[in-house]
């Protein structure tokens, strides 16, 4: 719909167009209290192909999360994704650190980045596996780059809410990536010591309980692929099993067949 409201008191003057109020019911937003309560978070809920209440379905939390960008916005969903037509829920929230919130939204997360961003989307999956028709042992978590990072920090940080991660070409420590991005969220390794080992997926790598996919390219130049040598030679030591997949002439993007090793592997552990 579309509503002219009064700027001074924030009253509605007047709906100006109105669509069919039931729509499609492909997604519902909803909120919840970030953990210092200082802000409300938002998330979408995306519903799969052909609901039925009456049935449990798994969820996939899909998410990129880095500081400044956006996950959902208030906008009418009109198609179904992929990953519901497959059969799965899927839930996207705008943690704190993204964007188009203000300043103080924004930098909730300077100096802890793997910290209150991968937490918002922990309660927000937390939050939504309430609900009956979704099963709270089936949650996959998947994400590139910076939400490869993501990934792999919501299902080593928090192995009671994801089952499976699919970490595509992740960064695992901030000490490994270039300075011009990493030091304008975080300083430096020598200033915010706390912050980098917080921030570093190897600290978590022990508490691995689910099923984890490490994707990567063999000459990414932006996530050098010496972050997933050092998720591997922790889990290694931890004797924790887990699954990988490396492209010889594979970039920042990956080479072809990604996406069918990733959908492979959802489907087996997460079972749509």
């Amino acid at each position: 719909s579309t509503t002219l409201y009064r700027a001074k008191d924030s009253k509605a003057v007047i709906v100006l167009a109105q669509g069919d109020k039931q729509g499609k019911g492909l997604a519902e937003m909803f909120k919840f209290k970030s953990d210092d309560g200082k802000f409300d978070i938002y998330g979408v809920l995306y519903k799969p192909k052909d609901f039925d209440p009456k049935k449990t379905y798994p969820i996939i939390n899909a998410l990129y999360g880095g500081p400044g960008s956006n996950e959902i916005s208030a906008r009418y969903v009109s198609s179904l994704r992929a990953e519901c037509r497959k059969g799965y829920f899927v839930v996207k929230v705008n943690n704190r650190g993204s964007g188009n919130r203000g300043k103080k939204f924004l930098g909730s997360n300077y100096l802890r980045l793997g910290d209150v961003d991968i937490q918002d989307h922990a309660d927000g999956v937390r939050l939504v596996t309430k609900r009956p028709y979704i099963d709270g042992k089936r949650v996959g978590i998947v994400g590139h780059s910076y939400g490869g990072f993501m990934a792999a920090m919501g299902i080593f940080k928090f192995p009671d809410v994801y089952a499976a991660a699919s970490i595509g070409a992740g960064v695992t420590d901030w000490r490994n990536y270039d300075t011009i991005y990493t030091e304008r969220y975080m300083s430096t390794p020598q200033l915010n010591e706390k912050g980098y080992n917080v921030g570093s997926v190897m600290t978590y790598a022990k508490n691995l309980k689910g099923k984890a996919l490490i994707l990567h390219g063999m000459v990414d130049d932006n996530v050098h692929p010496n972050n997933a040598f050092q998720l591997i030679a922790a889990l290694d030591k931890a004797g924790i099993s887990y699954e990988s997949r490396f492209w010889p002439n594979g970039g920042h993007g990956l080479g072809s067949g990604a996406s069918q090793t990733r959908w492979e592997f959802l489907d087996r552990v997460l079972k749509p």
